[in-house]
């Protein structure tokens, strides 16, 4: 995980209960635990550590991709930044479930 989003702890955490979930799921199958913690986790660490590297793209621009950068985020409120990152703040279904 990239640090651009600080979140690398916590998709530990994330993976953990998501495995915990999936055990509890299949009675301790671990070959069908493993196999649906997979296709639960992928889309979302994916799209965290995707955005965390375009992210990092975005810090370290420079030149013409610097200018595009800046003129993106010119006038733009806190707010609105803050609102496009409230997918990664929520925790998904499996971790606001887990018992």
């Amino acid at each position: 995980m990239l640090q651009y989003f600080a979140q690398g702890a916590a998709m530990a955490m994330e993976d953990a209960v998501c495995l915990a979930a999936a055990a509890d799921a299949t009675e301790g199958d671990f070959n069908a635990a493993f196999q649906r913690y997979q296709s639960m986790r992928l889309v979302r660490a994916s799209r965290v550590q995707i955005s965390s590297r375009m992210l990092g793209i975005v810090y370290h621009a420079e030149g013409v991709g610097r200018l595009v950068r800046n003129d993106v985020y010119h006038g733009r409120s806190p707010e609105r930044c803050y609102d496009t990152l409230d997918w990664i703040f929520s925790a998904p279904d499996y971790v606001r479930g887990f018992r």
